[in-house]
């Protein structure tokens, strides 16, 4: 219950600044993908309930803006500009908006709309694959949620001053990453605000021993990805370095005997990962994924003759969004 109340205090206003930081309208685009970023502005014909365009000119996309719910950011003139952007990325002469409703008090509080795009020649190959290939580039930065969990193997974490001592150890961390690629290779921050680890049996039926802070630094790479209708697989190899804070839980020092060897306070270390993860980032950029790493901390107490060293294997889970 109280590793429950502790994801809770530290989850909330992650929750609360993922809701208002993205509260952009409900896109569903067809036949194009979404650019990556803000383009370059372009000359483009804006029209309303047209008829007959099909006749004409060669259609090359289609976008429907839905309501948020928030009715935030989602304005006639955010959605135009919105509209106006995509047409540019693909390189649309004409905009056709139909269906469309203003913002309603009673109903919708954002501009709800159709919309065609239409190009005055046809599509070559070359540009039909400028789209796909902005899309699959992992240039930009993420902002993630992570929360793992696994065993630990061995190290002087799993010596503890008990009897009968705990066994089947486990570790739990929840934290925020920062992610930024540049092409397929990039850097990530990881800062694992809550993280402990957990032992249980003999005895005892869960009994958490150490709390920890950890900062990690890696390197990663894309080493595979591929572009499916509505997203993109990735798979990142990541290796950095990490510095663990510690200390022992009030749990577990207030079972330890006088002249037990480990002391109060906190201990701090470097140590090192290696990990590798696949994630799936949505045509709404959001980013969902999971991963295997291989973790050594390696925190000491400034008096204690050792290291409170520990190995562990952690699945993560985490989701985001890619800006």
């Amino acid at each position: 219950m109280q590793i429950i109340k502790k994801f809770l205090y530290k989850t909330i206003p992650f929750f609360i600044l993922i809701a208002f930081t993205h509260c952009a309208p409900d896109v569903t685009r067809k036949g194009y993908y979404a650019p990556p970023r803000k383009v370059s502005d372009c000359e483009i014909q804006i029209l309303k309930n047209e008829i007959d365009l099909e006749s004409k000119y060669k259609k090359i996309g289609t976008i429907i803006v839905g309501d948020n719910s928030y009715g935030v950011n989602c304005s006639e003139n955010d959605v135009i500009a919105l509209i106006k952007n995509d047409g540019c990325h693909i390189g649309a002469k004409i905009i056709n908006m139909y269906n469309f409703n203003k913002p309603d008090p009673w109903a919708s509080g954002c501009f709800v709309t159709y919309a065609d795009f239409f190009t005055d020649s046809l599509i070559t190959k070359s540009h039909s694959q400028l789209y796909i290939t902005d899309t699959i580039k992992n240039t930009g930065f993420e902002l993630l949620l992570s929360c793992s969990v696994g065993p630990l193997l061995k190290g002087n974490q799993t010596k503890t001053n008990l009897e009968p001592s705990p066994s089947g150890y486990t570790k739990y961390a929840l934290g925020i990453n920062a992610r930024y690629f540049k092409n397929k290779l990039g850097a990530e921050f990881d800062y694992q605000f809550l993280k402990s680890t957990n032992g249980s049996n003999k005895g005892f039926e869960d009994i958490s021993l150490y709390d920890e802070t950890t900062f990690r630094l890696c390197f990663i790479g894309t080493a595979v990805q591929a572009q499916m209708p509505d997203v993109l697989i990735r798979i990142i190899g990541k290796l950095g370095l990490n510095y663990d804070l510690l200390t022992l839980d009030n749990e577990y020092s207030k079972l330890l005997t006088p002249h037990f060897d480990l002391f109060p306070g906190s201990g701090k270390g470097i140590g090192w990962l290696a990990g590798l993860n696949m994630d799936f980032v949505t045509q709404n950029r959001l980013v969902f994924g999971i991963g295997v790493e291989y973790e050594y901390v390696n925190p000491k107490f400034d008096d204690a003759e050792v290291s409170i060293d520990g190995y562990s294997v952690n699945i993560p889970f985490y989701f985001g969004y890619k800006f």
